[in-house]
């Protein structure tokens, strides 16, 4: 099956990028074609790019944070999905970020990405 979305992992710990791509593979999310960024800003200058439907970000990291990742996506006009991720995360953390957003996103079950996956446009 091709890969009908892309989806940027972005996280300064390469074991984050590891456990992401093995639970959405266990998942059998095989339409998915994914991507890592090792920073905040390794994840901005992709996203200027195009062609990515989705975005997991580590909410603390060095160079640009989820929170701030997500200011320079809107001040950009860069609209893209963004889910923050992360396992120290406390409501001030992602306080930044939310004035940029319509609504908080909880990751909380891998499975419940699908609904998510299943909103974006077809690229066929």
């Amino acid at each position: 099956m091709n890969a009908t979305h892309t989806v940027l992992i972005v996280d300064d710990d390469p074991d984050v990028h590891v456990l992401l791509r093995g639970i959405l593979q266990r998942r059998r999310f095989t339409d998915l074609r994914l991507e890592g960024a090792a920073d905040g800003q390794a994840g901005l200058e992709r996203l200027r790019q195009g062609g990515v439907d989705l975005v997991l970000s580590d909410v603390n990291m060095p160079r640009l944070t989820g929170p701030e990742l997500i200011a320079a996506l809107a001040a950009e006009g860069i609209m893209v999905p963004v889910i923050l991720v992360g396992s120290l995360m406390r409501p001030e953390d992602a306080h930044g970020a939310m004035g940029t957003l319509d609504k908080q996103i909880l990751l909380t079950d891998p499975a419940s990405l699908r609904p998510w996956l299943d909103r974006l446009p077809s690229r066929a």
